[in-house]
């Protein structure tokens, strides 16, 4: 199949679908993308020349959703791919840049990844329930001074409840004391979020980092609580993905950063804590801001055992390795 370049507007990318009847009678639809840079491509051509020519200058990206249409259903819980074309205004794939979607209903961006041919992907799975989603892809790249497209949008119709496993909206990964956790570490014991988390004869699912299985110490519907390896490859950003018999949550990233102390809980004594994130020195010295340590011992799989020298209630404290 072939587009006539002379009947496209130039300057004006056209996006649409193409129909195919397949020898069963049904129809498959293909999302394409139609660009003719035209004067407005010759203009910055014009500006710049070297040795072999004149070059095309791109000033914007233009993106495709090739992997849904601009209407469509999906049931509540259930991954979908997004899978978004970005080309430049001189019809090059796009490789390189920021390109994100922003979802209407309050769930977290979409943080699209490069397939390095043109093609930019995430996974998403809307948790409410019969509601209307609005996506919109936006690509910019502040390197080369190309500032953020005009946001292309998709519409989903969500229907039914989730089914299967589905992490909270907002960050879903905390202590057990209930602290939120901007990153995790080797041996560091932290509780998941979420809903549907366990298998359908209420056993505990399968908790993966990087695809790589970590230890579930123990699982209810809405928490899991891990313990991570103490050789989990660090400063690297990695996919967390629960996976129960009948299906997996969407991958959620997740930091791994060498060291990340965290309170975990408290002791009996008001100046007694437990610490997780410590990978697997936790013997090794700490000092903690407005009060001396006296001792740091295992408490148990990835936990330990702080005893301080003062009251601890309403004391700040943060941790560092001398």
């Amino acid at each position: 199949m072939t587009v006539d370049g002379t009947r496209l507007p130039q300057g004006s990318p056209q996006a649409g679908l193409i129909s195919i009847q397949e020898p069963n009678g049904q129809y498959a639809n293909l999302s394409v993308l139609a660009y003719s840079p035209g004067s407005a491509g010759s203009q910055r051509s014009a500006r710049t020349s070297t040795a072999s020519g004149a070059a095309c200058i791109p000033s914007q990206y233009i993106p495709l959703a090739t992997s849904f249409f601009p209407n469509f259903e999906q049931t509540g819980g259930a991954a979908t791919s997004a899978e978004i074309v970005m080309i430049d205004d001189c019809g090059n794939p796009v490789a390189s840049g920021v390109m994100g979607g922003v979802l209407g209903n309050g769930d977290p961006q979409l943080n699209l990844r490069p397939l390095g041919d043109g093609r930019w992907k995430a996974t998403w799975n809307p948790a409410s329930p019969n509601s209307y989603v609005t996506l919109n892809i936006i690509g910019a790249d502040p390197d080369n001074n190309i500032n953020p497209t005009v946001p292309v949008q998709a519409a989903s119709s969500v229907t039914g409840t989730p089914t299967g496993p589905v992490l909270a909206k907002d960050q879903p990964f905390e202590t057990e004391a209930g602290v939120r956790l901007p990153a995790v570490a080797p041996n560091m014991r932290f509780r998941i979020r979420g809903q549907n988390l366990l298998n359908s004869d209420g056993s505990a699912p399968g908790v993966l980092i990087g695809g790589k299985p970590v230890q579930v110490v123990n699982a209810t519907s809405s928490q899991v609580v891990v313990l991570t390896p103490p050789d989990l490859t660090v400063n690297v950003e990695m996919q967390l993905v629960i996976q129960r018999t009948d299906g997996s949550s969407v991958p959620e990233p997740v930091i791994v950063a060498p060291v990340w102390p965290v309170v975990a809980g408290l002791g009996a004594g008001l100046n007694e804590f437990t610490l997780t994130g410590l990978g697997s020195d936790g013997l090794q010295p700490l000092t903690a801001e407005g009060a001396t340590i006296l001792s740091v011992k295992p408490s148990g799989a990835g936990l330990w055992r702080v005893v301080a020298d003062r009251d601890l209630r309403g004391l700040k404290i943060r941790f560092s390795k001398p």
